[in-house]
């Protein structure tokens, strides 16, 4: 850049300037358009209501659990994860996995994943066992 003219210099100088802004402008951009990782959320619904209902499919999911088993004071949940579905069918609004530890028929603890499907009110359809680690 030493042997360049001054005119030349500036030049550059506002081209990497412009630049600059363009990749600002795009990252922003990128930002409004990749949302980020959030909970379940209802739009039409308050925060405290979509709580409540989270809650609720969280709870009907552990009793379903704790009803199957023969020793319910064992368990003990390690993860609850919880989606939409892009279902179509009504039976399957919610989806839900919960990874948890209980006692087996033998007495030995063992780590188990179970995933559910609700209802939009909250009401457990269907469970069965995930297939995913």
């Amino acid at each position: 850049m030493q042997n360049v003219p001054p005119a030349e210099k500036k030049l550059l100088l506002w081209q990497m300037i412009g630049i600059c802004v363009l990749v600002l402008l795009a990252l922003v951009q990128m930002r409004r358009v990749i949302p980020g990782s959030s909970p379940v959320t209802e739009p039409s619904a308050s925060n405290s209501s979509v709580a409540y209902e989270h809650e609720n499919r969280r709870y009907n999911a552990t009793q379903a659990i704790l009803e199957s088993l023969g020793e319910p004071g064992s368990y003990e949940e390690i993860n609850y994860r919880e989606f939409f579905s892009n279902s179509s069918d009504p039976k399957r609004y919610y989806q839900a996995t919960i990874r948890f530890k209980a006692k087996d028929a033998s007495g030995a603890y063992v780590v188990q994943r179970l995933c559910f499907h609700f209802t939009s009110e909250g009401d457990v359809t269907e469970i069965f066992t995930c297939g995913f680690h």
